[in-house]
């Protein structure tokens, strides 16, 4: 007996059901905007407050890129090598500074604390396996702060910022892998984004600015020519970002 083929068999009807909803996807992505988030003055007030913080960190790296021309940078009297792990670890926490900004912009909350969360971790990896080995390798977050708070980077001025980065870690992680009921997404399509949560942007903001400000800080601390070497228009932001003691040290006034 011959089969009916004027039926379409499941695998047909499957196909028919992802190319439709493929077709919804391309057309959501073309109609995709952010702008709205700037049409409420709260959201666009936050937005420029963590904008500020962001671009503190993208001239940060700017710099300690040109400052590392031939190869090496000193921080806290050690040299660090472009061609180390720790060199390549410290990049990855700028750019885990800018994903989280970008993640925030559409409103995808857990990416954004998620990348700052290891924007911290990854951060204190990088400026503790310079001076330790073990903070390169080690899995446990938890090792690795109790190695960092014997490190050069995070003592002196460093450890009250070396604190607020434990501090946020811990917050950040209720967002995460141990996320409270508050802080769960539950969001099952796609059409939901860009979410306009301000209350919940607001927390990110509080968090984020702390972090950027810490592993700012504690890098200046580490060679004041990040602050010193950077152009006029760069020092300003940084103006706008540093604690008013991080700024004195990098002129050499403390």
């Amino acid at each position: 007996m011959e089969r009916d083929h004027s039926k379409p068999n499941q695998q047909q009807r499957m196909s028919r059901l992802i190319d439709q909803d493929f077709t919804r996807l391309v057309d959501f992505t073309k109609s995709y905007k952010v702008e709205d988030i700037f049409h409420s003055k709260p959201r666009t007030q936050l937005i420029r407050r963590a904008h500020k913080h962001c671009l503190a960190a993208i001239q940060s790296f700017a710099t300690i890129e040109s400052l590392s021309s031939n190869g090496v940078i000193q921080l806290n009297g050690l040299n660090l090598s472009k061609n180390d792990f720790c060199y390549d670890s410290l990049a990855e926490s700028f750019s885990d500074i800018s994903s989280s900004f970008y993640a925030a912009l559409h409103g995808l909350n857990k990416p954004a604390h998620m990348s700052l969360r290891s924007a911290i971790e990854t951060g204190i990896r990088a400026l503790a396996g310079i001076s330790a080995e073990e903070a390169k390798t080690t899995t446990s977050v938890f090792k690795l702060l109790e190695i960092a708070k014997n490190c050069i980077p995070f003592q002196d001025q460093g450890q009250q910022h070396f604190d607020i980065l434990k501090t946020e870690y811990g917050k950040l992680c209720s967002h995460t892998h141990s996320a409270t009921v508050s802080h769960m997404v539950k969001n099952h399509a796609m059409s939901n984004f860009p979410k306009l949560e301000t209350e919940k942007l607001r927390e990110w903001v509080s968090s984020y600015e702390r972090s950027v400000t810490s592993i700012l800080s504690i890098l200046v601390l580490s060679n004041r020519q990040i602050y010193l070497a950077a152009k006029p228009k760069g020092q300003d932001v940084y103006d706008e970002v540093l604690p008013a003691k991080v700024r004195l040290f990098a002129l050499g006034a403390v």
